[in-house]
């Protein structure tokens, strides 16, 4: 018995070490100047997600003066693996997985839009429906349901004394942009989307939106860091992102994103998104594929 004891303690101190040395590597090599890697949660298509973001990546690497690398995932579960696992050295994501990102695995809030998240219901704009009412019985086109901004909008419906899986014929799809689409070929009367998807999915599709309902706002988009990139390099990143709003070619960045730009992230603005996730009526973490 003695002996395993002693064996268990040595592969427990063997793995402290493996895992203090990846960890010091890592830092040593950003501190360098060496490649970050930059990652998005997957709300679009991943070829909309390349077109964003890819020229986001380069130029984060021109005003860095090191290569960005950005990678995206095909869905949110996986993307959602990837923060967990600190495969990605910075990251844009929603409130939700901001909680569980900086609360359980240490990251650390670098800048967020300034526009506050709300969940939309939206229509066509020549569409005669007018209220929650109208919809009833309907198709609404969902992303998938444990993002936000479908926990914003059912809590609507419940406020509205309805209910979300009885009134309403709810489905999900794979991101916001296969919800709007829905809507634009009939297959949905109505869709749940944040306010940054829906200029560009105009542009794409050549239709006008209505919304016909609003939640309450949250903080929106938010860029967090990994514990292990230094505190001089997260400075760099938020003075980098906070800078756009001063120059054409970052304006440009914040517009195509949907946003008018980033300010500085504090913690505290989160506390109540803590408070909300406490009383929801699905699941909000993606269940692993």
């Amino acid at each position: 018995m003695r002996i395993m004891l002693r064996i268990a303690r040595v592969l427990q101190a063997c793995c402290t070490v493996l895992a203090f040395t990846g960890v010091s590597v890592a830092t040593a090599q950003l501190a360098a100047g060496g490649e970050l890697r930059f990652s998005v949660a997957p709300y679009l298509s991943p070829a909309r997600m390349e077109e964003l973001y890819t020229p986001m990546a380069a130029q984060f690497g021109q005003e860095l003066g090191q290569p960005v690398s950005f990678r995206t995932s095909s869905t949110f579960d996986r993307y959602f693996e990837q923060v967990t696992a600190g495969g990605m050295d910075f990251t844009l994501l929603h409130a939700f997985f901001y909680v569980e990102a900086v609360d359980k695995y240490g990251y650390l809030p670098i800048a967020r839009m300034k526009e506050p998240f709300q969940g939309l219901l939206v229509v066509l704009d020549q569409s005669p429906v007018r209220t929650l009412g109208d919809l009833r019985g309907k198709p609404i086109a969902t992303p998938p349901e444990y993002l936000p901004t479908v926990h914003l909008v059912r809590r609507v419906m419940r406020e509205q004394r309805f209910s979300p899986d009885k009134d309403f014929a709810m489905r999900s799809f794979r991101s916001v942009e296969s919800c709007l689409q829905q809507v634009v070929i009939g297959e949905a009367q109505a869709c749940i989307c944040p306010p940054f998807a829906l200029p560009g999915a105009e542009a794409r599709f050549k239709v006008k939106f209505r919304t016909i309902v609003e939640s309450p706002p949250i903080p929106n988009l938010t860029f967090v860091a990994h514990p292990r990139v230094p505190a001089a390099e997260r400075e760099r990143l938020r003075k980098v992102i906070l800078g756009w709003s001063n120059s054409e070619e970052g304006r440009r960045l914040n517009a195509s994103i949907g946003s008018g730009g980033f300010v500085e992230a504090r913690d505290a603005e989160f506390d109540g998104v803590r408070s909300l996730m406490k009383g929801l009526d699905l699941p909000w973490l993606p269940t692993p594929r």
